[in-house]
Formats: structure tokens, sequence, C-alpha cells
């Protein structure tokens, strides 16, 4: 929520020169507070936070330098797919991406695309399964709901964005990537029911979706959290999202995703 919001450290939040809420802790501070390490979660910039995910950790102690990464600067990914992919309806459009074929491919958007998915699942699914393909759906009825969806958020000072997991039959994949998700006991019937309020069950890692995938496939959504809270049984209490135990994340609306 950025250093504007309500938390323990709050107490070692000060002003700059240039009117910027910044963290003014050591490594004894944090202990007092009881604490080890501070995660700031990307896009909250424009409340006092940060543009990218950081992981600050007060003791050089608790960090070991074990791999460099090396990358070039200034180039950006491609724009244009090297193959024309399948259609859906005249509109929707898929990508299908099979890791074999990407050991012969020069940098190309496939191998960007392949490479952003399986690098979200591999970080947060320690020990994960090999992922043997990734398919990419355009779906402009989906991308024109979520848009409008962001654009009512952002007038609320809510622009976050976030990517998690959704776990489903095999039979829901493509009409959930083509059309978009479907509010249980609300558009659609419910199937796992709802023990934490009617929404679109989601998780920002793998682990959990991957138990209901009932056929070896999870989708990796893009999302807007909006006003989120933390409830138990239900209580969403106005919010648009909810995190309810875990790493589970409930979405009021499909148009989030």
């Amino acid at each position: 929520a950025g250093m504007a919001a309500d938390t323990p450290l709050s107490k070692f939040v000060k002003i700059s020169k240039q009117d910027r809420r910044y963290l003014d802790v050591d490594m004894q501070k944090m202990r007092s507070a009881r604490f080890d390490s501070v995660f700031a979660v990307r896009g909250t910039r424009e409340k006092q936070g940060v543009l990218f995910d950081e992981m600050i950790v007060y003791d050089p102690a608790q960090a070991i330098p074990r791999f460099i990464v090396h990358f070039s600067s200034g180039v950006s990914p491609p724009l244009h797919w090297s193959s024309l992919g399948r259609t859906i309806g005249g509109r929707v459009t898929v990508q299908e991406i099979p890791a074999s074929c990407l050991q012969r491919s020069a940098d190309s958007r496939e191998l960007c695309e392949f490479n952003f998915a399986v690098g979200n699942f591999a970080r947060l699914c320690p020990g994960s399964p090999k992922v043997t393909q990734v398919d990419v759906y355009e779906s402009p009825t989906v991308s024109v709901r979520f848009q409008a969806k962001a654009d009512e958020f952002s007038k609320k000072g809510q622009s976050n964005k976030i990517w998690v997991f959704h776990g489903t039959a095999a039979a829901n994949l493509e009409p959930i990537c083509s059309e978009g998700f479907k509010v249980g006991g609300q558009e659609c019937a419910r199937v796992n029911g709802a023990v934490y309020g009617r929404g679109v069950y989601t998780a920002i890692g793998p682990g959990t979706p991957m138990g209901y995938s009932q056929g070896g496939s999870i989708i990796l959504c893009l999302a807007l959290p909006g006003k989120v809270v933390q409830v138990s049984h239900g209580h969403q209490q106005g919010a648009d999202s909810w995190q309810p135990t875990g790493d589970w994340m409930i979405f009021k609306t499909a148009e989030q995703l």
C-alpha cells in the first residue's frame, strides 16, 4: 500500500526535502519492531512506494550473492509474432508455444512471452514441474472490459496491477481465456463453493491453483486488485478483492482479470 499506509513501521516514516516519504531504519530499529526485512510491492510509486518489487534486508548475513545475470540494455522485446497462430471465433488469437520450438529460436516474441510465463511459475513454485508449453491468448472483448475497469480504478487512485494464477478443469481453459471469467453463483454455476464469498478465486503462486487444474494446465492472469482487504468467512467490507488465507486472492468481478 506504500508508506502512506498505517503499518507497524509507520513511526519510522519521515518526509524528505523533496516531500517524499522514506523509511528511516537500520537493523537495530527493524529488530526493535520485530522485523527482519521489508518487501515493497511494485506499482506503489504514486503512493510513496516503489515502481518495481523490492526486498530490503538490514543484516548482510541475511543475503548470499549466488548468481550474476547478464543482460543487454536498450533493447525492446520483439513486438511481432513469428507465426500467425490460430483464431477462435474470428477475433481471439492464440499463440501456442511449445518449449521444444524455442531451442532453435532466435530473439522472438515467442521466446519473451514463454520466458515471462515460466519465470512467474518457477519463481513462485520452487521445485515446480517442467513447463512444456505456453499458450498466449489475446481477446479484444476481454481486453476492453479489463481496460474499462482499470480506468474506473485509476480514477479512485487504485492503478496497481498484479499477476495471479487460476486453476480449473481443462474444458474451461479456452472459454475463460477467450471470453473472460465468470463469477460462480452470479454469472454461472458454482463449482468449488464460495466459503470466502462470491468472486473469482486465484492465488499469487501456482501451488494452490495446480490442485484445481484437473489436466496439467493453469492460467496466468493480469489482475486489478483495487481496494484489497484481509478477510475471513466471506466478510469483504466493500473491497474489490480480498485475501482470506495463504496466498489466495479473490476478485469481486470478472472484469478485474
